[in-house]
Parts: structure tokens; sequence; C-alpha cells
């Protein structure tokens, strides 16, 4: 008869046999969720090429197959080369604004049959009609929420036109997405979930969120691995170079948005002056504060002047807001460094690229990979 102390010994044995990805550590919430969720922004709008290939290796390890596309338009040809080789006939799918393409108007159009989740709250009638179309589904098609590079996990949150029966009912699951969705670490899962809660504008609608760390895997009490069996046998991660849901600006196009880029740089560049030399301000005087042994405070004016500091961040952050409606990314904000996801045939051909246009240019010249950035400008032809 097996003891407890012979059953833990096992299981410990077992668990030597391969060590962790990474140490496991508790990590504090972020005092400000918001501010913690641009900061993970901003980090991965430079380090994401990094934390693809990071992806890639730790998603392939684990049985994943990693495919990279140049557009959203070539997702549908990545699907049904599958679909032929399994000889699958029938893709589920998230609804098309969640996955930012309608696969009824590709393959629906060539044959397939094509069940896209409802993106409202159907009777239940029309769920049990979904049910039973996602169980005999072979392949299903899903957005990503996020793609953890350290350990090549996808994250899906359920909801409204997002079941979470897509990724789990058919035998092989396909999940697209693009740089925007990639992250480092589960620190940085955390803080994307803390910011998601803390805005009742962006809460879930589901009541799930699923962590799909590879194909189904499960093991006997002998740990004989079989797949497939509690989940999808098959999973493939396609990666779209340019960002999905994205306008792609000519040249021209970005031309004519520059006077009003000028004005919203213009006045996103003086409020973060003004936020930077208060703040140096505040430092300066709480130096001098400490030195002096504690010198008395006016604690009215410290008040004031720090929330004018709040202030101006919150206005900064407004005024990126409304270059990002306009289509650019900011990139540096002291520079007055703008990117418009866009095409250079001539060099590039099909492949996506930036424009890139900095303050007190009148045109945009330059362009550059989504992989590089303002050193490795180089002139429009």
């Amino acid at each position: 008869m097996t003891t407890r102390a012979d059953f833990l010994g096992g299981i410990r044995r077992e668990m030597s046999k391969t060590r962790g990805l990474f140490e496991a550590r508790p990590v504090p919430r972020p005092p400000d969720a918001g501010q913690a969720f641009e900061l993970v922004k901003r980090q991965m709008a430079e380090r994401w090429p990094q934390a693809l290939e990071r992806f890639r290796a730790e998603f392939e390890r684990i049985a994943g197959v990693f495919h990279r596309v140049a557009r959203l338009d070539e997702v549908p040809g990545v699907i049904r080369s599958l679909a032929e080789e399994r000889q699958a006939r029938s893709i589920l799918s998230w609804d098309p604004g969640a996955l930012g393409l309608d696969l009824r108007q590709s393959l629906g159009a060539e044959g397939y049959s094509v069940t896209v989740a409802p993106d409202d709250d159907p009777d239940v009638s029309a769920r049990r009609l979904h049910r039973d179309a996602a169980a005999r589904a072979e392949i299903g098609v899903t957005g990503v929420d996020w793609a953890l590079a350290e350990t090549g996990t996808l994250v899906l949150v359920s909801g409204r036109g997002r079941p979470r029966s897509t990724s789990l009912l058919p035998a092989t699951h396909v999940a697209v997405f693009d740089r925007r969705c990639l992250l480092e670490s589960l620190d940085q899962v955390g803080t994307m979930l803390e910011a998601l809660h803390a805005d009742p504008a962006r809460s879930m609608s589901g009541a799930v969120i699923n962590f799909i760390t590879g194909p189904s895997r499960t093991a006997d009490i002998e740990l004989t691995l079989t797949r497939g069996v509690h989940g999808p046998k098959e999973v493939h991660a396609i990666f779209v170079e340019g960002t999905m849901n994205e306008r792609l600006f000519t040249p021209a196009e970005v031309n004519a948005l520059i006077p009003r880029l000028t004005e919203l740089v213009n006045e996103a560049m003086e409020l973060h002056r003004r936020g930077r030399a208060l703040q140096e301000a505040l430092a300066e005087e709480r130096d001098r504060i400490r030195a002096s042994g504690g010198a008395m405070v006016d604690q009215r004016d410290w008040k004031a002047r720090a929330e004018r500091l709040d202030g101006y961040s919150i206005e900064v952050k407004q005024a990126l807001a409304r270059i990002a409606e306009l289509g650019g990314v900011t990139k540096d904000v002291e520079m007055g460094l703008v990117d418009f996801p866009g095409l250079v045939p001539q060099v590039a051909g099909t492949q996506p690229v930036n424009l890139c246009w900095k303050h007190g240019e009148d045109a945009v010249r330059f362009w550059h990979g989504f992989d590089e950035g303002y050193a490795h400008r180089k002139p429009l032809p």
C-alpha cells in the first residue's frame, strides 16, 4: 500500500526532472492600473520583435505550430491549407468584430461550412443551435487577447462574440494575433488583467479567461500522455505582420493629415514640457527638504502642484489619443515623432512598414520597418 510520503515523493521526483522556465514569486498589484497598462504598451511597442521570437520558440517547444503572414487577408489561405490537409469542411469562428475578419466571405464562399458566434445575447434556441454547431466543427478560429512569450501561452478572454467553445471543442484550434498582443512575462499579463477590470468600459462580458499552453494533454496514472481528450489536439498560431484592423496609409494620405497632426503634436509637446518642468521642480524641492532635515512645507501648495502634475499627464494622454484617432502612433513626445502604418511597394512590396514623420517636417519623407526605429529610417522613393 502506497503511503502519503511515497505518493508525494513520487510527485517530487517527476517534477524535479524538468526545471521550471522561471521562478514563481508573488507580484504586488500596481497602484495605478491605467498607468501600469500604458507603461507595458510603451515597452512592448519597442520590444515586440524579441518577444515574438521568444513566443515562437516556446510555442513550438510545446507542440504548437507557428505561422507568419504579411497581411490579415492572407489568413484565410492558411486556414484553407489546414482544412485541406485534414479534409475538414466545418469551421467555427469568433464574431468578425472580435476576430478582425469574416471567414464567411472567403472560406464560406468556397463551400466550407462557417459558423460565426453571435455578438449579442441569443435566446435559448439560438444558443443551442450554436452549441451543436460548435460540437460538430473541425476547426475553431479565434483571436488572441495576449500572447505570453515566456511560456508560449495564448490568453483569451471570453465574452459576446468570442465564446470559449471556439477554442475548446474543435480538434484544431487556430489563433490569429498581431504584435499588439505580445507580452513578455506573466507579470505583464497580470497588469493587463488589472487594467481590464479597473475600467468599466473594458470589463468582461463573459465569465472565463483561458490560458492555452499548447494542445490539450491528458495523462493517466501511469503517465501515458494523450492529446486531444479534453480540448484541441492541435493548436496553430498565425502572426499577422501588419496590425489587424489597422488602416495602412499612403504617404499622400499622411501628408493630408499633417496640418491637424502638427496642432496635436504641438499641444502634446507643450503639455509634456510643462509637466516635466513641474516634476523637476517638485523633485528639487523634495531634495532640499530632505537636505535641511525636514523644513516646513506649504501642504496646500504642494498638493495643488502635485495635482497639476497629474493633470498634465492626463492631458498629454488625451492629446496622444487624438493622434491615435488619426491613425498615428506617437513614438517620442519630446521629439514629436509619429509613425503611420503604411505601404511602400517600391521598396517593401506588400510588407507593411512605418511611415515616419517628425515634428517640423512639412511632409512624410522617411520610412522604416516595424522592428526598426528612428535611427534606421530611410528616405521614401
